[in-house]
């Protein structure tokens, strides 16, 4: 399995727990939300909805740089959606990830 998948993976386990919320994974200086939460949030921020390449799937994914994502988290919640950020905890990669757990929702 790539990083990529592996990523992927860990995204909609945690999706899976918080299915009525808009989930970003950051990385770096972004945070981005796949599928669903992709159009949503190009919907409501006026993004645009790129297909992010995952073991031959075009997976639909939005980003918001990390800095501003508190102004645009507040846009989603005034629209009437719920939004959680999942971030890495710790710098040792465990299974060739940095383990990432939910900090805000």
């Amino acid at each position: 399995m790539t990083q990529a998948q592996t990523f992927y993976q860990k995204y909609l386990t945690i999706k899976q727990q918080y299915p009525d919320t808009i989930l970003f994974f950051r990385l770096g200086d972004y945070c981005e939300a796949f599928n669903e939460d992709a159009r949503t949030v190009a919907k409501v921020l006026g993004r645009v909805v790129v297909l992010r390449l995952i073991s031959l799937h075009r997976v639909p994914m939005a980003f918001v740089p990390y800095p501003t994502f508190d102004s645009e988290a507040a846009k989603l919640i005034k629209a009437g959606y719920k939004v959680a950020i999942c971030e890495p905890v710790g710098s040792e990669p465990v299974g060739g990830l940095i383990p990432r757990e939910i900090v805000k929702v």
